[in-house]
């Protein structure tokens, strides 16, 4: 007769609640700018699942779910992590830009621009009233002055 080899349900809860925590980690860290959120969520999971599979070695339990529980809580954590560290690269790089940018606006020579935007201004209205001598004109011809 052959001897069955029984297999223990040691760590099957943990494994089960730990796979269903990391699922919930890994939805959550695929959505863009909250995703860092997720390693909140996976941390945890991935504690339980090592805690069940521990619990399955010790007690000869089926492992399966646990591993896959253990690696999906690996992969919400990888993702999120990725997340944060480009929403960390991100944040700098506008710190960056917003410095340039007031260092650019602080070297701005205002007495400068004042003065070309009054040539500007100038040229315009002596280009305007030359026009409006040539209106006359044409209106004196006309009218036969």
């Amino acid at each position: 007769m052959e001897e069955q080899v029984q297999k223990s349900k040691a760590g099957k809860i943990l494994g089960i609640i730990s796979f269903v925590i990391a699922i919930i980690a890994l939805l959550i860290s695929v959505i863009p700018i909250l995703g860092t959120f997720g390693i909140f969520i996976g941390v945890p999971a991935l504690i339980l699942a090592v805690i069940a599979l521990i619990l399955a070695i010790k007690g000869k339990g089926k492992k399966g779910l646990i591993i896959t529980a253990l690696i999906l809580s690996f992969i919400a954590n990888s993702v999120s992590g990725w997340q944060f560290y480009y929403e960390m690269n991100s944040i700098s790089e506008i710190e960056n830009l917003s410095n340039s940018l007031d260092e650019g606006l602080n070297n701005v020579d205002t007495k400068s621009l004042e003065d070309e935007l009054n040539d500007a201004m100038n040229q315009s209205m002596d280009s305007l009233g030359g026009d409006i001598d040539q209106m006359q004109q044409g209106l004196d011809s006309i009218s036969g002055k």
